[in-house]
């Protein structure tokens, strides 16, 4: 196995992404306040949704920005990795730019690339709980907005406030994600201590 230890391109992405992923949370909560101070009991139904709908666009705008350094550190944490075993990912890293952008293989293939970057060996079927978790907090808001544009107003409210909430909580996730492959793969190049193998795996 190779002993490729993460490099400063994965570095920078990282610490990079971690920022924007940071600025991310506050923009999602300041979005929330503006909602909960100025659309809960609103005499104008129509203005009020096209608000509404107008918030969710900058949000969505602040998530492309947001992922850009965090796709670039994803790549690089995947290639990376790759050298480090010595052969191919069961996940291709090209999938870390790709696998968001291909439709229904953006709801698993981020996802098995990231399990796949954080194991001792890719095969492992175990479940990192933090991976998990960022996961399916990252899944549901990205499947609430495909029915949020139908969505009367009342119901609308809810489901703006559920997906910034969990958008919110991805972000922190992601960050500590970003840290722990940053680190287990130190771990694997024998740059720090080895953890054992299911230290984070259920």
């Amino acid at each position: 196995m190779s002993t490729n230890a993460p490099g400063s391109t994965q570095k920078i992405s990282g610490l990079v992404s971690m920022v924007f992923l940071g600025f991310h949370v506050i923009g999602c909560l300041l979005i929330t306040v503006v909602c909960e101070l100025f659309l809960l009991s609103p005499e104008d139904f129509e203005d009020t949704k096209n608000l509404l709908n107008g918030l969710i666009g900058f949000e969505m705008i602040g998530m492309l920005i947001t992922a850009i350094p965090f796709i670039t550190w994803f790549f690089v944490a995947a290639l990376n990795r790759e050298k480090q075993l010595g052969h191919g990912l069961p996940v291709a890293p090209w999938w870390a730019i790709g696998g968001w952008f291909i439709p229904f293989a953006n709801f698993v293939y981020p996802y098995y690339l990231a399990e796949a970057i954080s194991k001792p060996e890719p095969h492992i079927k175990s479940i990192t709980p933090l991976i998990g978790a960022w996961w399916m907090t990252l899944l549901i808001p990205l499947l609430i907005m495909r029915v949020q544009s139908k969505a009367s107003l009342p119901t609308l409210q809810i489901l703006v406030f559920v997906e910034l909430g969990m958008l919110a909580v991805s972000a922190v996730l992601a960050i500590f994600m970003i840290r722990y492959i940053n680190n287990q793969q130190l771990k694997f190049a024998g740059v720090v201590q080895a953890a054992p193998v299911d230290e984070f795996a259920l």
